[in-house]
């Protein structure tokens, strides 16, 4: 066990810590009842330094009152709010599985994107947790109005059975909390922060509608939708920039997965779905024109596939847990930290050349001044790049990587310009193509172009910072 753990935390034996932050900690531990009962459970307790805090012991009571109030298949259960000595804590289900920011690393690694009906399936699941948090009263009956505030890949959780989470209420805020938010100061990820977060507005349930919305773009599309240098550059690109789309960022993207991202990403909060229901209804009508399949089941067998090894190790855990074995070493809480998940694809540079132009004209009625100037050297260094392009194209071609057990895969079609087919069993889309910026492009924006092949990425820093990793999720393993 880890220097520092303790061996029980109130009637829990303690196996090992999942992951450590700036105020808590996380545990796995095991419940042991009569006639040999054995139960994993995660164990969220205060830093011993700061359980006399009266601050952090405010912010932790208001995260374990508000999601004792929660019962959703599609949130995280509380069973226990307890103090021994001076050890306060929150006990939770166990939940075997990973983040949504695992899962686009592992995709990464494997060098595929999900699939449209996978990514709308994954993300309306997440919208009817959401819904119910929005919607959840207290005993008396009274709304609580509950914001989440950090809605985001690390905070929206897939279990290997295909079971979606909406995880780590701990900066939620409420009409009863006890603690409150310093005027000036912003709570959450930069990147799916809303403009109205960002201007220190009053906020509402309208805030999630903005975080799900960049949270589904991105994992549609397989890259960050707001990367910038800087988290000034971040705030800017969120309060200044257009709406992205989804078809900017990955070719053949559905004109109504588009429209739903958009509408979701609007910076005037009365211009976006006004609850996670309403958006979860969208997206359901879209996945349902297009597919009879069992979503759920693809999803799980997707995440069977790509985390066999994971799913293996932690199986052999709770063996060891039920059979009152000894734990000696736990499983990382996250894995392949070292897979930027987001450096990735983009169209053929000549192709993004052509784009960017024609969009000007279509903008103003006529090419920009200068626009046969520049575009002639931009053509010529895709032309170079485009050499090398073609000997790639030729020796690998793109795939879909099957989810019904068989290891052949399924070629892609050649061209773009056939629709795209409504596929049985949905699952992951080969990447296409390689990262490339053109001069005063805000970031690279990738196609996933059907027909082109996977180029190798550049490594990058798992976030904005050299060196640093994302923190694991904070509630489940």
């Amino acid at each position: 066990m880890q220097g520092g753990t303790p061996q029980r935390v109130g009637r829990y034996e303690i196996l090992g810590r999942l992951a450590s932050g700036g105020m808590a900690e996380v545990l796995l531990g095991r419940l042991q009842g009569p006639h040999g009962f054995e139960r994993p459970v995660v164990i969220k307790r205060i830093l011993p330094h700061l359980a006399v805090e009266s601050g952090v012991v405010e912010m932790f009571l208001d995260e374990a009152r508000l999601i004792a109030n929660l019962r959703h298949p599609n949130l995280i259960h509380v069973l226990e709010l307890g103090r021994e000595g001076d050890d306060l804590f929150i006990a939770m289900e166990f939940l075997e599985g990973e983040s949504v920011a695992g899962l686009s690393r592992r995709l990464a690694a494997h060098d595929e994107l999900l699939d449209f009906d996978l990514a709308a399936h994954v993300i309306a699941e997440a919208c009817a947790g959401l819904h119910a948090a929005h919607e959840a009263t207290s005993t008396d009956g009274r709304r609580l109005e509950i914001v989440h505030r950090d809605i985001s890949p690390e905070n929206l959780f897939i279990t290997y059975g295909g079971a979606v989470h909406v995880i780590d209420f701990g900066i939620a805020t409420t009409k009863d909390r006890i603690s409150r938010t310093e005027a000036g100061r912003v709570r959450g990820k930069f990147g799916y922060l809303s403009p109205e977060q960002l201007r220190s507005k009053p906020l509402d349930r309208r805030v999630d509608i903005f975080a799900i919305g960049v949270t589904l773009l991105e994992l549609a599309a397989g890259r960050r939708v707001y990367r910038r240098p800087s988290h000034a550059e971040t705030m800017m690109a969120i309060l200044e920039d257009p709406t992205p789309r989804l078809s900017e960022f990955r070719s053949g993207s559905p004109e109504e997965l588009d429209a739903i991202c958009a509408r979701a990403m609007q910076k005037s909060p009365h211009d976006r779905f006004q609850t996670a229901s309403s958006m979860r209804k969208d997206l359901l009508s879209f996945v349902r024109k297009r597919t009879d399949a069992d979503l759920t089941e693809s999803l799980a067998a997707l995440m069977r596939r790509l985390f066999a090894d994971r799913v293996a190790e932690k199986a052999e855990l709770l063996r060891r847990v039920g059979q009152g074995v000894p734990v000696e070493s736990l499983p990382p809480a996250e894995v392949d930290l070292e897979v930027d998940p987001y450096a990735a694809t983009m169209l053929d540079p000549r192709e993004l050349a052509t784009t960017k132009l024609a969009q000007a004209v279509s903008v103003t009625g006529k090419a920009p001044r200068g626009a046969g100037r520049l575009l002639w050297p931009v053509l010529g260094v895709a032309g170079a790049i485009a050499t090398g392009f073609v000997a790639v194209h030729l020796w690998s071609a793109p795939v879909v990587a099957p989810v019904d057990g068989s290891s052949t895969p399924v070629p892609l079609a050649a061209t773009e310009s056939a629709p795209e087919p409504a596929l049985p069993s949905p699952s992951a889309t080969q990447r296409t193509s390689a990262d490339v910026a053109l001069p005063g492009d805000a970031g690279p924006r990738p196609g996933a172009a059907v027909g082109r092949a996977a180029a190798t990425k550049p490594a990058r820093p798992a976030s904005g910072r050299p060196g640093a990793t994302p923190a694991p999720p904070p509630t489940v393993w």
